[in-house]
Formats: structure tokens, sequence, C-alpha cells
């Protein structure tokens, strides 16, 4: 359920108004570890880098601009990909040394599942880089309007950045200027002593005769996870928000969250995140250009920041794609003029800010910020009186996931991606203000996130310790059930990379399944069913998996497991193989056909050698007006000599049938298609449905309506079986069904 909450909070925190300029805070400066440079050419680069940076600070007085900006949120769930919100811009600014800024909103749209948002207060880009001389690593936290979190970030470029980075040079690359003009750069790679979310994993280029910095790129040293959550209580009242544990009981997310919300907001706070499952963001690469203006300035000329919000990885014996939120932003920016500290004055441009706010507002205009202010630093901005016309203007770019407007492409994006994540640290404990725990431990019961109910397992209750080290995670997990008091165990360890996971895992899990009295060959007949049964399996397993978020997933696993049913002497061994391939085209908005599907195959052999192969295809049809259509289809067979519970089970869950519950239908083999009609509705589809599934001669109907929320990040059904088929303890009757689902095809 966190899943489609944290969607939510995103979106909200996306729209909020306002923004403010916080600066980075460093700790008094204390003398150079010895061993900060491991070479001379990368101490005299990054002296000589902040150096040039600090002279350029009078140099410029002012400059105006054209910002062109985009974001989006794309989820990627484990059936189909799309669209959660797209957002472009196109601002006009002047900035400033010793006034105010000024901007005026050229264009402006937003949309958040299809639907249009009015307002300009999803923009931060014009905001955030404003100043051209800005710390470059600030641009992480920027997207997400944490001030107070990007305040607390030690950058490679402060005066004091020893205590918590060792540097290395490295290659050189060759850089094109306009006009053909080329130079040389060199790179020099910043890796944080620790982990920590207040130290990032960085590669600077810089021009070694000018210290001018070409390029720079970064990512998190550590993900959010533990220290993120929701606050809903701040010092001063209610209010929900995001917040970051940054140590000492400090809480911070925007300039307004307060440092300490107080015993009830704590009780308050701790509550509500124990019982929502565990959630993460991620800042997984931020590229930022850098171009030589008149051949004397090196100012930002492109940036580009990819990331993710999701739940914490499940990290376990069998492997599910995750929900996961991938955010984008997208900066270009196009200096039109800069005026150097003393230079004359040049037509046509701005002298001050109030002559920039007399050029470029119109009649109806409305102004935010008050430009007789002497603050530098605050804002200025102008936005049409009407502001629908600002998402018509023709000088809007295209969504990001549309055609480059120059900017970084994303093939340099995920060449990044996989050069930070190559960074690891330097391995010593650090500074306790700002390292990170790799340890962290779930209790039973008191973790409300880990207790659920349902009719097969009733009360269950689970425990987890977790050890994390940079690319690699070791979770140990152990669950109870009050309807079978056996067990589940696993012990798992996971090595990340932007674009495979590797997983090895040790594993007890316990089920029940429905066991046929019927011969296995033949076709079971649901009358002739027994109760349900239950099947230990211990093992071990390797599994190969895609990226956190790819949008075609596959995944390749191989075990050895040790089957019992419990209550019996029946015992095997087997060793096999499983692939599963869950690939999605098109279908980015309601108005695009989109089609998938679901291939599975798994095989073992040794006892009860079998093969299985299932396949689901899906297709979803715009119908117009609000209106689309969704079929979908698929079957599955079993060869060999498969035990009981190797069995196909249909109903229950609901992937497969509605309103049926858990086995309705066990057999070797099964056909099953359904059809559905929805409508659109603000934030919500609406779902008129129909579904079939066969299992040898035994047919069965259900019909229902259902509410798909947040683009099918959750799904309820309310079904009603339309058949049934009489006789025995393994009867059908028809009835109503309830089903939750965390995602769908349609």
């Amino acid at each position: 359920m966190s899943r489609w909450i944290a969607v939510a909070q995103l979106l909200s925190v996306v729209n909020l108004a306002g923004w403010s300029t916080a600066q980075a805070q460093h700790t008094a400066r204390a003398e150079s570890p010895r061993n900060a440079y491991l070479d001379e050419t990368a101490h005299r680069l990054v002296l000589g880098v902040r150096a040039t940076r600090d002279a350029a600070v009078p140099a410029i007085d002012s400059y105006t601009a054209l910002i062109r900006e985009r974001m989006g949120v794309t989820a990627s769930l484990s059936r189909r990909a799309g669209r959660l919100a797209h957002g472009e811009s196109v601002t006009r600014v002047r900035w400033s040394r010793d006034e105010p800024e000024v901007a005026r909103v050229l264009g402006s749209r937003f949309r958040t599942l299809g639907f249009g948002s009015g307002g300009v207060s999803w923009q931060v880009a014009f905001r955030r880089a404003a100043d051209p001389l800005g710390d470059p690593f600030a641009f992480g936290f920027a997207v997400l309007h944490a001030d107070s979190v990007a305040a607390s970030v030690r950058s490679p470029l402060g005066a004091d950045s020893e205590r918590f980075y060792q540097f290395r040079s490295g290659d050189t690359i060759s850089v094109e200027l306009a006009g053909g003009r080329s130079i040389k750069a060199v790179e020099v790679t910043a890796i944080p002593r620790f982990r920590s979310i207040q130290l990032v994993a960085g590669v600077m280029w810089i021009e070694p005769e000018s210290f001018g910095l070409v390029r720079v790129a970064y990512r998190l040293a550590k993900k959010l996870d533990s220290e993120l959550g929701l606050q809903f209580r701040r010092g001063d009242g209610p209010n929900m928000g995001l917040a970051v544990e940054l140590g000492d009981g400090v809480m911070a997310w925007d300039s307004a969250t307060s440092r300490n919300p107080g015993r009830l907001g704590r009780f308050l706070n701790g509550a509500v995140n124990n019982l929502l499952p565990q959630w993460e963001m991620n800042v997984t690469a931020v590229v930022a250009d850098y171009a030589l203006w008149e051949m004397r300035h090196w100012l930002p000329r492109a940036v580009k920041w990819v990331g993710y919000l999701g739940v914490v990885d499940e990290v376990h014996a069998e492997g599910f794609p995750d929900v996961v939120e991938s955010i984008s932003h997208e900066w270009v920016f196009e200096i039109e003029q800069i005026r150097e500290r003393g230079a004359e004055r040049v037509a046509g441009v701005p002298e001050t800010a109030l002559e920039a706010m007399e050029r470029w507002r119109e009649d109806g205009d409305s102004i935010t910020g008050e430009v007789y202010s002497t603050v530098p630093g605050e804002m200025v901005v102008i936005i049409p009186g009407d502001e629908s016309v600002l998402a018509t203007s023709d000088q809007l770019p295209p969504p990001i996931w549309d055609e480059s407007i120059g900017g970084v492409g994303d093939y340099s994006i995920e060449e990044m991606e996989s050069r930070l994540a190559t960074i690891g640290t330097v391995g010593e404990v650090g500074d306790v203000e700002v390292a990170a725990c790799p340890c962290q431990f779930e209790p039973p019961i008191w973790t409300l996130r880990l207790l659920r109910y349902n009719s097969e397992e009733g009360l269950s209750a689970g425990t987890r310790a977790w050890w994390s080290r940079g690319r690699v995670t070791a979770v140990a997990t152990v669950r109870m059930r009050t309807a079978y008091w056996h067990p589940d165990v696993s012990l798992t360890a996971q090595h990340h990379h932007p674009q495979r996971r590797l997983r090895v895992s040790l594993y007890r899990n316990v089920s029940p399944f429905r066991s046929p009295r019927r011969a296995p060959w033949t076709t079971p007949d649901p009358r002739t069913s027994d109760l349900a049964r239950y099947i230990a399996a211990s093992g071990v397993g390797l599994q190969l998996l895609p990226g956190k978020h790819e949008r075609t997933w596959v995944s390749l696993r191989v075990f050895r497991e040790w089957h019992t049913v419990l209550g019996t002497a029946a015992e095997g061994v087997r060793t096999g193989a499983s692939v599963r391939l869950l690939p999605w085209w098109g279908g980015l908005s309601d108005q695009s056909v989109g089609g998938g599907g679901e291939i599975m195959v798994r095989g073992s052999i040794g006892d009860n050698t079998s093969v299985s192969a299932s396949a689901t295809g899906a297709l979803t049809i715009p119908l117009g007006v609000g209106w689309s259509g969704g079929l979908e289809a698929g079957g599955a067979r079993i060869w060999g000599d498969p035990a009981d519970y190797d069995l196909w089970s249909l109903g229950g869950t609901g992937d497969r049938l509605r309103g049926y519950s858990a086995g309705a239908l066990v057999g070797r083999s099964f056909w099953r298609g359904r059809a559905e009609l929805q409508r659109s509705l603000r934030y919500v589809r609406m779902s008129l449905f129909a579904d079939w599934a066969s299992v040898g001669r035994s047919n069965l109907y259900s019909g229902g309506v259902g509410a798909v929320l947040m683009e099918g990040l959750i799904r309820i059904d309310l079904a009603r079986g339309l058949t049934s088929l009489a006789g025995g303890s393994g009867s059908v009757d028809a009835g109503w069904q309830i089903h939750w689902r965390a995602d769908s095809f349609f």
C-alpha cells in the first residue's frame, strides 16, 4: 500500500509552492587528513578549481538566460509501465549578485495521471539554478524541494571536503567547444570516506590550465531507506510531509520542517511509519555539463537528474519485480547575456531587477516577491494573469520521454550510472555525526509492517535483520503463522548494479496446496478435491534480476530444493531452473494502445521430474472520451510427473480468476480469459469485467466491478462467481469475493 502512498506524497512534494535558496552548511574547517589526495594531480586540480570558483564570484554582476525544464515520473510495475506525471516549462531569468532575481514564466504545464494541473509551482530549476556559480552538488535534492536535506550535504568542493573524501585523478577527455575549439579535461574522482546520505560519490572533469569545471557527475553515497519516513506532526501542529532522520533526532526535509516534532509528534510519526512498509529513495545519477560562455566563464549548460522512489527491495528467495517510481528531471540553459562587474551598459539588456520586471511584465500579470528587496537570492516571479495560456505555449519542450532538447542524453546517463556504481568508500568509520549504521533490525510483533492476516495464513508475524554495505545487502527473515505453526526462514544476499542484480538465497518455506484425489495425469474435477495440505520446501537458489527500474523485466533462477509434505512420509529432492519474462510495449498514456504479457518456464529433475510453462497476453485499447477496453488471455500446462503441490491452482488472489476462493480449479493445464470496459474519472478508473477459466471439463465464469487507483498500483475488485459445481468437500459455490492486488495489466 505504501507504494501508491509514496507516489501520492511525491506528487504533492512536486506541487509544493515556494522555494528557499538554502546554501550548504559545513562544519568548521579542520586540518586536512594526510591521505585525502592519492596523487599530486588530484591535489592541484581540486585546490585550483576551488580557488577559480572563489575568484569568479565578483567577476559576474548579472546575466539573463532562457531555462527549459522538464520532469517525469514513471511507474515501473511488475506487469506494465505507465506515466504518473510529467511537466515542462520555459522561463526567462535575470540573475544578479546584489539584487533579487527576476523570472518571467513563458510556458508551463503539468499533468498527473493523465489529468492537467494548473499552476507553475512544480518548477524548481530556474530557482535553484539561477546562481551560475552555485555548488553543482546541490542539484541532487533540488528536484524534491529538500532544502534542509541539501544543506546537510558535504560537497566535494567545500573548504573542508578532505575530511569526508579522498580524491584520485584519472583519464583525460577531449571536450568540443562552440566554434570547433577543443580542450582537454582531467578526471578527478571524489571517493566518500563512509556511506552516508550526507555524502556523494562523484566525478569531476577539470580543465587543467584555467581550472574550469567542465562536467560533474555524482550519486548519493547511500540511498535513503531507514532514514526516510512520513512525518505527520511538526512542532507547531499536525502537518503531513516527508522527513529524513539526520542523526541525534534531527528531522529535515524542506526549509519549514521542524527539527523537533515533540513527544506526541514522535509517537505519531513512529507509529504510522512502523505500520507502513518501509520505502526508499535514491539519486542514482546527476550529470551537469558546463559550457565556456564568451570564452571566459564556465557556466551550466545542461543538467539531468535521475532517481527513484519505491518500497525497500524485498530481498528474498523468490524474486518478483518491485513497484518503483522512476523520477527524471532535466534542465537546459541558454545564456543570453552576461554583464561583468563594472562593464558598460548594453542596449536591450535590463541593467537592474526593477528594469527587468518593467520590461518583462504585461498588463494583468501576477507578481510574487518584492523587487525592492535588498536581499540577494530572493526571487520575483512574473506569471500571466491567464495561466491557461502557459500550457499551450509553442516554446514548451516536449515531454522528457520524447525527443532530445540538447541536454544530457539517455546513453550518457546510463553510462554514468554504471560508472558511479563502481565508486565505493574509503572504508573509514568517519564522523559519527553523518556515518550510517550498516545494520537494521525489525523486531517481531512490534514491527507492524510485518504483520498481516488472510484466510490461508491466519495471523502472520515476521522479523527481519538487514545488513547493507554499499552494493551488497544481506537480509535474514523469519515468519510465523497461526494457521499452521511452521516457520518460514530465509537468508538472502544481493549484489546491486544499475543494470542488474544478483541474488543468492538459503530458505525454508511452508505453504498450503490443494491435493486432488484422482491420478495426477487426469484432469481433476474440483468436486473431488481434498482439503488443503502443507508443503515445506528447503533449498538454495541463485537468481539474476534486472536493474531496479527496468521496464521490460526478465529473470533467471537456478535452485536445488528438498520437499516434504507435512504430516506424511512424502519427500523429494529436485534441481531445476526457471525463467520469467514480463515485456510491455507502448501504453504510456491513455491515448495509446498498449500490449504486454508474462511468460514463465520452470523445469526440474530428480523426484517428480517435470516442466511447467505459462503464457499470458494483454492488450489495452483506448475507446475515446475517457473510455478504454482491456483483453487478457492465457494458458498453462505441466509435462512429466508433477507432484500434487506442483499443479496449477486458480482462484483466491484474483490474478487468474476472480470471484472464487483459493483452489477453485486445480489441474495440470488450464485456459483462461478476461475482458474489461473501463471509464476514467478523476484519479480513478472504474471497471466492469468478466472472467472465464477452464480446467478439463470444468468451466467457471464470473463478473463484477472494480476500481483502479494510481494507474494500477492498487486495484480493488468485487466479483461474483456465476458457476456452481456441487458435490464433496471440493465443491465450488457461486458467491461474492473481494480481491486486492498491488498491480495489474489494466
